[in-house]
């Protein structure tokens, strides 16, 4: 987390000349993330390993997850504070695996904390459960994730609008024995369980594929995500299956890739990002390629301009994403390098530079040189990005083969101010995965969504959201649309930072997130209380989104105090209705609901709902 000294620096930095770049600093040694990724076995399609950027132990920073590495099929680091990591290999208990390839993590049992999915190659897909701070059990067995196939990319999302996170693996078919009916796998699942039900058919993507990316993503904005799928050599057969777009209307199914534009084309299509890169609210699609010219897009990496809703232009050229012919590319990102307020793109090739491309209102230049982010004749595929030190800077971590990792650590970046932003999630989907995040600056809105999985290549992406402020210090709002359910709340004037944590209505004045307004909590607002600007653990205080805490967030504090525990609807009475809600989640481990907060709710809570029974 930024503590206040490191804002106070931050802002006092001044950026560099227009057009220049303060190069990455390869720092993995120096911060303890030593680990050397397999040099093979890389025939027959392995295809790379997963990387990824995740908060795991939910203490404010990411850690590391490491497929493929020589130490360990899967290596797990602590980031430790500020940017420093502990290996955890030896006790985070993830063994049995053979060929890992990608991975994803989410609170699959909304039991507050993140569980993994890894893909294999010619071998099932497995699930670990999370069961204490970095340290997890093979819940694979009966979980229904089949499947030995070449399993790719893991993405995680609410599908159905259950609320719990369903799971999607990319299969690539074809390229191993057993494998030629293989395609993109869709898993429901059941109600937090451990258990989960194939359903590929019903979203519409069960036919065979070349599927390197399943990537979930709220491309339309209605509250439900949507399918992005990146099929490689569509245009070359023998499987003939060009990228994909499959639209989520409230579980009912549409395939657009014929209507979509040129998002559906047909090439060697790899990773993906997604990010608003030419400014105008809708977000683009870029796919990583291998760029020669016969082709039907041509010797780019394609960026997918979204230029009407649900429509999209290739203009990778015209916004200057050009490289050398005959490269091939494999993940790509769009993260804000120098925060200046607009995505720029990283793209990892396999045996020669990595390359990086400075945005400007929506035009790209080629500034691999001044970034100095490595690669060259190592081959690379996975990378995946996240402010690991706190500063405000986006930094990014890849895995060369046979190499060791690389922390590319950002200078440029932290010359600006920035905002972290986290969600707090509507109950079973904890982590809020699938929430839309529009944060206005000077005129500008950037809109961003919280995602697991699906995009780079393999790996996964931290859970904060960032966004850079330019020469603002402060965002002007922030406003959270949870998915499903529509439910928003904004906030004006949130000063930079990275440790907001913005939380549902229903969530307000409960600072300890024990579901009461207690003793504790009247404390900490009476601390927050006079805030003329928010401070991060007084956000939760902020009942009317104006950017401070005063006596009108003071009235519905008391307000909100002053109902009953058991009074689930909060309309001043405990009846039939809130008998009703209890009933609902019966069973579950729901905090909400788990009124005796035994861990279940049961007849213990049935028990004090009957009496607080109003008269």
């Amino acid at each position: 987390m930024i503590v206040a000294t490191a804002i106070a620096s931050m802002l006092c930095m001044t950026p560099g000349p227009q057009g220049s770049f303060t190069a990455f600093v390869n720092e993995a040694n120096a911060r303890g993330m030593v680990a050397t990724t397999l040099g093979s076995p890389q025939t027959v399609g392995q295809y790379g390993f997963g990387v990824g950027l995740v908060d795991l132990d939910r203490d404010g920073d990411a850690d590391l997850v490491a497929l493929g590495t020589t130490a360990a099929l899967a290596s797990v680091f602590e980031n430790t504070g500020a940017g420093q990591f502990v290996n955890r290999t030896s006790t985070c208990g993830i063994t049995g695996l053979t060929s890992p390839g990608g991975f994803a993590a989410a609170d699959l049992d909304a039991d507050g904390d993140l569980d993994l999915v890894i893909s294999q190659r010619g071998h099932g897909t497995m699930l670990f459960r999370q069961v204490a701070p970095l340290v997890f059990v093979d819940a694979t067995e009966d979980s229904g994730l089949d499947g030995a196939w070449m399993g790719r990319c893991v993405s995680m999302a609410d599908l159905d609008g259950d609320g719990w996170i369903d799971c999607m693996i990319g299969n690539y078919a074809g390229l191993i024995p057993g494998t030629e009916t293989a395609h993109p796998q869709v898993f429901l699942n059941q109600q937090g369980s451990g258990r989960f039900v194939e359903a590929s058919a019903w979203c519409g993507i069960s036919a065979p594929g070349h599927t390197f990316m399943v990537s979930p993503g709220d491309l339309d904005r209605d509250g439900d995500p949507d399918l992005y799928l990146s099929n490689d050599r569509a245009h070359v057969g023998p499987i003939l299956s060009s990228n994909r777009l499959v639209r989520n209307d409230r579980g009912r199914w549409t395939e657009l890739t014929d209507a979509c534009g040129d998002a559906g084309s047909a090439f060697f299509s790899m990773g993906v990002a997604r990010a608003d890169v030419d400014g105008n609210g809708l977000l683009d699609l870029l796919c990583s390629n291998i760029t020669v010219p016969n082709q039907p897009v041509g010797a780019v990496h394609p960026l997918f301009v979204q230029v009407a809703p649900m429509s999209w232009e290739e203009q990778a050229a015209a916004r200057g994403l050009v490289t050398a012919t005959n490269l091939t590319g494999w993940s790509v990102q769009a993260f804000d390098a120098d925060n200046d307020g607009d995505p720029d793109v990283h793209i990892v090739h396999q045996g020669s530079q990595d390359r990086f491309f400075l945005n400007t209102d929506g035009q790209l230049a080629d500034l691999t040189s001044a970034a100095a982010l490595g690669g060259g004749p190592q081959v690379d595929y996975g990378s995946a990005v996240a402010d690991v030190d706190g500063d405000g800077a986006m930094d990014l971590v890849t895995n060369p083969l046979g190499a060791p990792l690389r922390l590319s650590m950002n200078k440029e970046g932290r010359r600006r101010p920035a905002v972290g932003i986290r969600v707090a999630g509507e109950w079973p989907n904890v982590d809020a995965i699938g929430a839309l995040v529009d944060v206005e600056v000077a005129g500008r809105t950037t809109p961003l969504e919280i995602s697991a999985g699906g995009l780079g290549y393999l790996g996964m992406n931290d859970l904060t959201v960032h966004v850079g402020l330019g020469d603002s210090p402060r965002a002007d709002r922030v406003t959270v649309t949870w998915p499903w359910t529509g439910t928003t709340r904004t906030i004006t004037t949130l000063p930079a930072g990275a440790c907001w944590t913005i939380h549902p209505p229903e969530r307000l004045g409960d600072a300890n997130g024990d579901w009461t307004i207690d003793a504790s909590d009247q404390s900490a607002f009476s601390a927050c209380l006079g805030e003329s600007l928010l401070t991060c653990p007084c956000v939760v205080f902020d009942f009317d989104g104006d950017g401070s805490v005063t006596t009108l967030d003071a009235e519905a504090f008391q307000a909100r105090a002053a109902l009953a525990r058991c009074d689930l609807d909060r309309d001043g009475d405990v009846d039939g209705a809130d008998l009703s809600i209890l009933l609902t989640g019966w069973g579950t481990n729901n905090p909400r609901l788990d009124i005796s907060r035994d861990g279940s709710v049961t007849g213990a809570d049935l028990v004090q709902l009957f009496a607080e029974w109003s008269p």
